[in-house]
């Protein structure tokens, strides 16, 4: 009595594999599966049919492998190593179904319907596309393509908003105008930090006003680099001026300029627009640490005609202190109290050197060598009082000299009047 089998088989991998030759590349799914034989691993060696079938279960293709090794049930072969299956079978058919035949048996069933991977293999009939048989029209309109090699082309269509990966050497000069840029497209997180910008593109609202070929920056307010509602940086070409100025409110109500360097004159302001001197602060306001004097030069080795002062005490006693309250604080900067100071026509008439004139013809007072000046008035003031000390001290000696005479000779009547 013949013995009855029951086969089954479990499909456990099926990849696709490309094997190259001279002539063309060679398709093989790479299929592996397990057999059991009554519910049990098949173990030996075993004829093995493969069958593909279209939806209508019309056979397509056929190969057979003799005396396949089978371990534990698990078997590996690669279909269309025998029989090559034909590239356009995944072409022509949407659906594809895989029989398996073990030794004379009936074909086990259900057949496993062939997926993506063996579909895979149309995908390489791209490598025998001529040059130039793909053109713009054969594309649909919403094609996505994607390459990793070189791409060439002397234009695109929409507005690039994609495209990444574009260096500076690829941009032609001057390629890149005003009608290829909408408004806002540049923002500040997409300019580097090493960019050179030029043009009036940086803020529009300003550029009338700036001005720079020889500063790095041409027709453009880099306040928008800082922050674009309260602060911009201008260059005034005119005036060879350098402004960092602060906004109130809105862009555009300007406030007082917060710093500005006068490069013809060599100035810098502090809240002063056009300084007047070297360092030029709007307030009464600075201060040092631990000391409120200014190192100046003072080596012998760097003067010359070196005289000591005279009549420091009289001058200075020439000068008069007031006390005084400024008409508009506002151009003082805000010093609104009342002060001690000097006025500056009283001290032209003892120190001119001290006075000078601003912009305005308004008299400034600077007290150039006042602390050595009143060093030698208490020098004087000291010496004047030394003097006197000695003055005195020697007609208190003299006094004294007097008194022991005077001394003597009472005593000496005292003596002869106790005699007689």
């Amino acid at each position: 009595m013949k013995k009855s089998i029951f086969y089954s088989v479990i499909i456990l991998t099926t990849s696709l594999l490309l094997i190259a030759s001279l002539d063309a590349q060679e398709h093989l799914l790479n299929y592996q599966g397990k057999i059991t034989e009554d519910g049990a691993p098949f173990d030996g060696t075993a004829n093995l049919t493969f069958a593909l079938y279209d939806a209508n279960d019309n056979q397509v293709w056929e190969e057979q492998h003799q005396s396949v090794e089978i371990q534990q049930g698990i078997f590996h072969v690669l279909l269309g190593s025998v029989d090559t299956i034909p590239e356009e079978l995944f072409s022509e058919h949407d659906e594809l179904y895989l029989g398996i035949t073990v030794n004379d048996g009936a074909e086990m069933e259900p057949r496993s319907r062939i997926t993506s991977v063996a579909y895979s293999a149309r995908s390489n009939s791209a490598a025998t596309v001529d040059d130039g048989a793909i053109t713009a029209e054969k594309l649909a309109e919403d094609i996505d393509i994607v390459t990793h090699g070189t791409v060439e082309a002397t234009s695109f269509v929409g507005d690039g908003s994609e495209l990444t990966g574009i260096v500076a050497e690829q941009i032609a000069p001057e390629s890149v105008g005003e009608e290829e840029l909408a408004d806002g497209a540049v923002t500040n997180a997409k300019v580097s930090s090493e960019a050179n910008i030029s043009g009036s593109k940086i803020n529009p609202f300003f550029s009338d006003r700036f001005v720079s070929t020889n500063a790095g920056i041409r027709t453009g307010n880099l306040g928008t680099l800082i922050n674009p509602r309260y602060h911009e940086i201008i260059f005034d070409n005119s005036e060879n001026k350098f402004h960092f100025r602060r906004l109130i409110e809105s862009p555009f109500i300007l406030n007082t300029k917060i710093m500005t360097v006068d490069f013809a004159n060599e100035r810098v302001g502090i809240g002063v627009e056009s300084p007047s001197y070297q360092l030029h602060l709007s307030q009464n306001s600075a201060a040092k640490p631990t000391s409120n004097v200014w190192t100046v030069d003072s080596d012998k080795r760097l003067k010359k005609n070196i005289n000591p002062l005279a009549n420091t005490l009289d001058n200075l006693l020439m000068l008069q202190g007031v006390t005084y309250q400024w008409i508009d604080p506002e151009t003082q900067g805000g010093m609104d109290g009342t002060y001690p100071g000097f006025i500056a026509q009283n001290v032209e008439e003892v120190f001119p050197d001290w006075v000078s004139e601003d912009s305005d013809g308004y008299k400034q007072v600077t007290t150039i060598g006042f602390d050595a000046l009143t060093v030698e008035a208490i020098r004087e003031l000291r010496e004047e009082k030394d003097a006197e000390i000695r003055e005195l001290r020697n007609e208190v000696d003299e006094l004294r000299s007097e008194l022991r005479r005077l001394e003597g000779i009472l005593r000496q009547t005292n003596v002869a009047r106790l005699e007689n």
